[in-house]
């Protein structure tokens, strides 16, 4: 197996994480810091080399980000968090929560999380079910019937 496979599991795997998100919709740094994880310089080619795996499952999500590298501070003010430290445990908690992947992935429940937070800020998300001929809400208004 090799670490590539393994965070691939890990990605597969996120089914109960929407759980999760209750903690992300309480913390808008979390939010910036899952955000731009993306846009993060990072290096990863360690993750697409052939390494001998841990044998304790348990260790693996450690031993994934271990071979991932970047900058805290970059992370940090990508994010527009200004505090080095708190954007340190902000990344930490992202991490260990599973919200983000060492390859520069994003958890998919986060994503979805982050791009209906997106919408909503520019008033572009009407909840209702739009039928084929309704055109689209414009200032994110909803129209009664």
């Amino acid at each position: 197996m090799t670490p590539h496979i393994i965070l691939q599991q890990f990605q597969q795997s996120q089914q109960d994480s929407q759980n999760l998100l209750v903690v992300l919709d309480d913390s808008p740094n979390l939010q910036h810091i899952v955000a731009v994880w993306p846009s993060v310089d990072k290096y990863v080619g360690k993750l697409f080399e052939n390494h001998r795996v841990p044998k304790d499952e348990r260790t693996h999500w450690k031993w994934l980000w271990d071979m991932c590298e970047y900058e805290s501070k970059e992370w940090g003010f990508l994010a527009s968090v200004p505090d080095l430290e708190y954007a340190e445990r902000l990344i930490q908690q992202a991490i260990k929560l599973k919200l983000v992947f060492p390859d520069g992935a994003i958890s998919e429940w986060a994503k979805n999380y982050l791009s209906t937070r997106a919408l909503e800020s520019l008033g572009g998300f009407d909840k209702r079910p739009r039928r084929n001929n309704d055109p689209p809400n414009k200032g994110g208004r909803r129209r009664g019937r």
